[in-house]
């Protein structure tokens, strides 16, 4: 018994400390963020996330401006951004926000196609208004932590950054 344990400890700690790809990373980032929440001191997080910090800072190095990149199409980055504003859960996601997302990501998809910023604006004046008018009720920062409850998030992410190359 004291040997199956020991063996399913080596490779738990095998797994945690392999950061293969950029998913991983925003894991320990959620994990470093979670154990903060909970009371761990930050020197205490630093000793224990050491080891896949160090992986982490040498893949952001590998893949130099491409590695925030990837983080955007990470399933669990929403939760990561979420922590990094403060931590505040979403426990479900508000519609209207979603579909102000999902309006955001359609006129960045219009740009990128070339399409001209007035001919955007006309064709999304209505929407935009009414997602600037929900904004503006609840709150940028209320507003932005909804997006990141939505299903979407990721897509405008990727957007987003692929928007400032």
């Amino acid at each position: 018994m004291k040997k199956l344990l020991t063996i399913i400890i080596f490779l738990f700690s095998i797994s945690i400390f392999s950061q293969k790809n950029v998913c991983d990373c925003i894991e320990v980032g959620i994990e470093t963020l979670q154990s903060i929440e909970r009371g761990a001191s930050e020197e205490t997080v630093k000793k224990r996330f050491e080891k896949q910090n160090k992986a982490c800072d040498e893949l952001s190095i590998k893949l130099g401006e491409n590695f925030e990149k990837e983080m955007a199409s990470c399933d669990n980055f929403p939760r990561f951004i979420q922590l990094m504003a403060g931590g505040e859960k979403i426990t479900q996601p508000n519609k209207e926000v979603c579909e102000c997302l999902n309006i955001s990501i359609k006129i960045l998809e219009e740009i990128e196609k070339g399409l001209k910023e007035e001919d955007i604006t006309k064709l999304y004046e209505k929407e935009s208004e009414f997602c600037d008018e929900l904004s503006l009720k609840l709150g940028e920062e209320k507003f932005g932590l909804q997006m990141m409850g939505c299903e979407n998030f990721g897509k405008l992410m990727n957007l987003l950054m692929n928007q400032s190359d």
